[in-house]
């Protein structure tokens, strides 16, 4: 499924700067993802595929620094409000600074119109005042 079609919404997990909002995960040309400042907990983005889909495999792009995500949950929901998600599957990413580069998480049955990246830390402390994401691309069908 190309990640083209796809819109991307982030509630409160946006960053005021318009040069980091969400839309970036979706196009390796862009920069990046970043949440609020000093939002390194609880953070989130959720991806609309304006129909149900079923995603069974996620690629996230990390990059070197400790802001880099951490734990985060797969979560899918038909509904855009803020209290109907299921957790499907529980992932830890590899620290940046070990290992930058596209890190691919799988074995996991996705199945809704909204997927949620619910990330619950970075690998701070080091430079680890923000939660960041630079490219996300979903697997399914």
């Amino acid at each position: 499924m190309p990640n083209t079609s796809l819109r991307v919404h982030s509630w409160s997990s946006q960053h005021q700067d318009t040069s980091f909002v969400a839309t970036n995960v979706l196009d390796p040309s862009k920069t990046y993802w970043l949440s609020e400042p000093g939002c390194i907990t609880n953070q989130w983005l959720v991806f609309d595929f304006n129909r149900v889909v079923t995603v069974s495999k996620v690629s996230i792009q990390v990059d070197k620094w400790e802001c880099t995500v951490k734990d985060f949950n797969i979560e899918t929901s038909n509904n855009d409000d803020l209290y109907s998600w299921r957790c499907v599957r529980s992932f830890q990413a590899v620290v940046g600074n070990t290992n930058t580069g596209e890190q691919v998480f799988e074995g996991f049955e996705a199945r809704g119109r909204y997927i949620r990246l619910f990330f619950k830390n970075n690998w701070g402390p080091g430079g680890g005042n923000y939660i960041l994401v630079t490219n996300v691309k979903f697997f399914g069908n």
